[in-house]
This record gives C-alpha cells, sequence and structure tokens, in this order.
C-alpha cells in the first residue's frame, strides 16, 4: 500500500544521517521541533530522494494527503487535528536527542539555520540510532532540506504553488 510510504516518509525524515559537530542544547531540540509543528499549518510538497532517484512525493494541502510512490497519486483525509497529532507524536515517539545547532548556511540562496540531531533506533524502520540535518528558513522558521552525508538522502520541502495534484 503505497500510503505506508507516508508514514516511512516521516520516519526518513527524522532517520537521516550526517555528523555533528557542536555542543548539544536542549532549545536546539525545541527549535526543530517548532519546525516541523509548523508544517501543521501550511500546505507543502516534500520530494524523497536517495541519491539523485526519486522515492516518493507527497504533498499536504487543505486537509487532504497526496502520496506518489508507484507513479500514481493517492490520497486520503489528512485534517488538522490529525496533522498536529501526528506531528507530536513523532517527537514523542521518535525522542530525537543530542540536538546541535550548527553554522547558519543557505538552501536555494536563503537563509538557513542548521542544526543535526539523533534519532534513536526506530521499530521496524533502522536497528542503529541515527544523525539528522535539517535546514530551517530564518525568515519562517519553516523546514526546508535535511540531508545525509553517509547515504546521499535528502528530503526537500517546499512550500510556494503547493496544489492538489489530483481531484
Amino acid at each position: 500500500m503505497r500510503l505506508i510510504a507516508v508514514s516511512t516518509s516521516l520516519a526518513a525524515a527524522f532517520g537521516l544521517s550526517c555528523t555533528a559537530q557542536s555542543i548539544a542544547a536542549p532549545e536546539d531540540c525545541a527549535a526543530i521541533s517548532s519546525a516541523y509543528l509548523k508544517l501543521v499549518d501550511v500546505s507543502y510538497r516534500q520530494v524523497v530522494k536517495i541519491g539523485d532517484v526519486e522515492q516518493g512525493e507527497f504533498i499536504s494541502s487543505d486537509n487532504m494527503l497526496y502520496a506518489k510512490v508507484d507513479g500514481s497519486w493517492d490520497k486520503m483525509p489528512y485534517p488538522e487535528k490529525a496533522r498536529r497529532s501526528n506531528m507530536s507524536k513523532v517527537f514523542d515517539t521518535f525522542s530525537i536527542k543530542e540536538c546541535t545547532k550548527e553554522a547558519d548556511g543557505k538552501h536555494n540562496g536563503e537563509a538557513m539555520h542548521v542544526f543535526t540531531y539523533i534519532v534513536p533506533p526506530i521499530e521496524g524502520i533502522s536497528t542503529e540510532p541515527a544523525a539528522s540535518k535539517i535546514y530551517i528558513s530564518s525568515d519562517d522558521g519553516l523546514p526546508y532540506l535535511l540531508t545525509s552525508e553517509s547515504d546521499t538522502s535528502r528530503i526537500e520541502f517546499s512550500f510556494d504553488g503547493v496544489t492538489a495534484p489530483v481531484q
């Protein structure tokens, strides 16, 4: 079932690998959590890639979630209450740790705050802790990019002109 990929995509978003270089602080985890909770209130497009190969595309818009994993779009209701609950559970369930503010950077020419963090093993998905790097806009506080140095994974978020791909 392609909609299972939605859950996998969220897990992938929090399980990408990279290297943390600074000292972790609790407020850094709060900044990451805040960025993801902002996704509840906006329409967004999420593209998941490993290397140059797209693994899936997801759109959250107008209380619907659309998923394209095998070349065609599926949709399901995704009301605000469910979105908020899901984002909150992601952080409760995965218990991100070792959140660290890195040097600010850029993504697509825009100023970004860059953080790294560790996700404990996730039953059925991973057996080892994984480090992630997230780029959060300095302007709107939304997440725009997650990257991995170890397996070339990338998850990109976009927010402008997001519309339903199917009716």
